[in-house]
């Protein structure tokens, strides 16, 4: 059953790509899940929590404002108050619990899942690898000038296309072999896979 929370809004950075600062007390999530936050007319806005779920009673959302997007625009001013409403969490990922190595594959603001996962493999001093791939239809020239790498700098690779991913796996064999593999992308967008 879905839940409404009130977050205090701790701290909004400035920047080209913004990372929010939520609280509130009894809020629990796990790594890789999305709240919705809602505007004055109660329209839903999806964000996946950028923060381990060790960072709690505080979640992180990073996120652009773009003109030409409407609802980036409404978040940035939901999020420039003192508090807003939201969600509980949503999504059915579930963080590898063994030390298998882990493959994560982003696309857009898929980004915030992978954050989530890798400061969560970070903060608990996991053994395993974790191998972060980020991925865009743009060409790598033109991907450059707005690369994540900019504000997430453990991205291990950017890739360009479907082709360009594979051909990248193809060179990760030994990282690939027998680990957990996560394709994020929008907040109600992720999959987990084994093989």
């Amino acid at each position: 059953m879905v839940k409404n929370f009130r977050f205090e809004v701790i701290s909004n950075s400035a920047g080209r790509y913004r990372v929010a600062t939520l609280h509130h007390d009894d809020f629990l999530f796990e790594c890789g899940q999305y709240i919705n936050l809602f505007s004055q007319t109660r329209k839903k806005i999806p964000l996946s929590i950028a923060s381990s779920p060790l960072y709690l009673p505080k979640i992180k959302l990073i996120y652009r404002p773009e003109p030409s997007n409407p609802d980036s625009l409404l978040l940035e001013k939901l999020l420039s108050q003192k508090t807003v409403d939201g969600t509980s969490p949503q999504g059915l990922v579930k963080y590898p619990q063994d030390d298998k190595n882990l493959v994560l594959i982003c696309k857009g603001t898929g980004i915030s899942q992978a954050s989530s996962i890798t400061e969560h493999c970070e903060l608990t001093s996991t053994p395993r690898e974790v191998l972060l791939i980020w991925n865009t239809d743009e060409t790598l020239e033109a991907h450059v000038k707005d690369s994540p790498e900019t504000w997430f700098p453990s991205i291990d690779q950017i890739v360009s296309n479907h082709q360009g991913l594979q051909n990248y796996l193809e060179t990760q064999r030994n990282t690939l072999n027998n680990a957990h593999c996560i394709i994020t992308g929008v907040p109600d967008f992720v999959f987990t896979v084994h093989d």
